[in-house]
């Protein structure tokens, strides 16, 4: 429904029986869109038969001043506003050529199971792509056609025995398709492998589209002042003004939907497409597993660690000489107060941070206060199916493991943490909070047994009594037999024979226990997937291993009956 509303804001699209002087003529909601993105504003529509059309409009409090992210492509800086900005990624050399697909004719990059669209900046501004080699100052021409495109030792350009371009070309395909088991392997200080090489990543969105700008490098997020551009540049698609950098410079001010316009991704069935596939390969490389979001880092340079990725609040860099130690406690200033700190071997038989001059802290927020992680790069984004292991290197402070591109990964588990280290840190909450009756039961079906036996363990600790099942029909079963005890229902979405939305749809149809909250758990919370399931009845979703924010859903619930 979301994507034919946005019909609408089609140039051309008219709902008038007939052309008069003043209507039918398809000029209308597209020039509303066109002026609130050359705002920087955005506009979202919601409509429901029968009750009405409600109609969203943002725009920054200020045109005069926004806050942009700073990029660089060749060697010319562009500000891409905030409120178009999503996230950053920057994917290391080594897994360019993993992480970036081919669908159709479009190069797209696998971002929390969806496909997202590529577009580099350089290409649809018509520069000159040039790449830099380790000790050389001189820029080079990148002949590369593909982003993931690799020069094998073995081309067909350096062959004299071809006799037209025919030929030419039908042996460069062979040895494209040869390449990965013919060519000799690049060694780390080939220059497609060195940090310089990785692929910097800007999502960015309008609207419904999103897509990947790929820039050359990302710079620090800064407040311009926007000026107009000049006569002679008004005509110039891609561009919403300029804005004069510190050093006297001037830097372009990019327009993101007309980016998409240039490289035609504005398209709505092309986005309807595009998630159909991705909905296609999710299905197609699941195959019966989880999915993990998870970011990933270091403690010790050979020991990896990795925490659910939407429990990070965010990532600061510091210098060491940040960190203090007051009252025997490692504290860092940070944003007018101070920083709680905590390292993993405080808790768990891990080796001992790094000592590097730089440091990470990862920021948590536990309990309504901000707590921070000390750990040490490199730091990366992923998402996991790989099978997780609860039992192996389970330990205090670690929840399990996981293989993650041939390292073992410890899963580090922030609140067992620190709980261990302050023990009175949610003794507040705790002591106002109702007590679990002793007759009620909650009722969780998730397939695996790592995540089902971890939401077991949250909820146990709490007080609360559970029954356990593998799959949605099971659960139905179980529902059945002990309906009379069970006050609430937590399922994951993605199960064999009955999933959680089956599962669900048949709990709010039976009037026997329509009356039962139910709580989607999942991996990944997705829009599609969150507006489907409000369809069927499922009253809150939670992300699988965040334990505070399930529990404190869990407990609003169970307060109310």
């Amino acid at each position: 429904l979301n994507e034919k509303i946005q019909l609408i804001f089609l140039p051309g699209f008219s709902m008038a029986q007939k052309l008069t002087d003043i209507s039918g003529r398809g000029v209308g909601m597209d020039v509303v869109k066109t002026n609130l993105d050359r705002l920087g504003g955005q506009i979202d529509l919601n409509t429901e038969v029968g009750k009405g059309t409600t109609v969203r409009i943002k725009v920054p409090l200020t045109l005069a001043i926004i806050p942009s992210q700073i990029i660089l492509t060749e060697n010319e800086r562009y500000a891409v506003p905030q409120v178009n900005l999503v996230e950053l990624i920057r994917v290391p050399a080594n897994q360019v050529q993993k992480r970036v697909e081919i669908v159709g004719d479009a190069e797209v990059v696998r971002l929390r199971s969806r496909l997202l669209p590529l577009l580099r900046l350089s290409d649809v501004l018509g520069l000159r792509r040039t790449y830099s080699s380790p000790g050389n100052e001189k820029a080079g021409s990148d002949r590369r056609n593909g982003i993931a495109d690799r020069r094998s030792r073995k081309t067909p350009f350096f062959e004299p025995s071809y006799e037209n371009r025919a030929d030419l070309e039908s042996a460069s395909s062979q040895n494209a398709e040869e390449s990965d088991s013919n060519h000799r392997p690049r060694t780390d200080s080939d220059r497609r492998y060195r940090a310089t090489s990785g692929l910097n990543i800007a999502v960015v969105s309008s609207g419904n589209m999103r897509y990947g700008l790929v820039v050359d490098a990302l710079f620090d997020s800064e407040e311009i002042v926007v000026h107009p551009l000049g006569r002679h540049l008004k005509q110039t698609k891609g561009y919403a003004g300029a804005t004069i950098m510190g050093d006297g410079k001037v830097a372009l001010i990019l327009d993101v939907m007309e980016l998409a316009q240039l490289a035609e991704l504005s398209s709505v069935h092309e986005s309807t497409r595009a998630k159909e596939l991705a909905k296609e390969k999710a299905a197609a490389s699941k195959v019966g597993k989880d999915r993990q979001s998870l970011l990933v880092f270091r403690n010790a340079h050979d020991e990896q660690f990795a925490v659910p990725l939407n429990q990070v609040l965010r990532i600061e860099k510091i210098n060491a000489t940040q960190v203090e130690v007051m009252g025997g406690r490692k504290v860092m200033q940070y944003r007018g107060g101070n920083l709680l700190l905590f390292t993993i071997d405080q808790v768990a038989s891990v080796k001992p941070l790094g000592e590097k001059s730089h440091m990470l802290v990862l920021v948590f927020m536990l309990a309504g206060r901000e707590i921070g992680l000390l750990a040490t790069g490199p730091v990366d984004a992923l998402e996991s199916t790989e099978k997780l292991d609860e039992k192996a290197l389970k330990q205090p402070g670690i929840m399990g493991s996981v293989v993650i591109d041939g390292q073992t990964t410890l899963l580090v588990d922030v609140f067992d943490i620190i709980s261990t280290l302050n023990p009175d840190w949610f003794t507040e909450e705790k002591e106002t909070e109702k007590k679990p009756s002793a007759s009620s039961r909650i009722l969780i079906a998730e397939d695996s047994n790592f995540f089902r036996d971890q939401v077991k363990g949250f909820i146990e600790d709490e007080g609360y009594a559970v029954i356990e099942a593998k799959d949605g029909l099971e659960a139905w079963q179980l529902l059945e037999e002990h309906g009379a005890v069970i006050s609430l229902v937590v399922t994951d979405l993605e199960m064999p024979n009955l999933d959680g939305f089956g599962l669900a749809k048949k709990i709010k149809s039976d009037e026997r226990y329509r009356h039962l909250p139910v709580i989607a758990l999942t991996s990944l919370a997705e829009d599609d997937n969150i507006a489907r399931g409000q369809k069927v009845g499922i009253d809150d979703y939670q992300i699988k291993l965040d334990r505070e924010k399930l529990m404190g859903s869990i407990d609003r619930f169970m307060r109310k009956i």
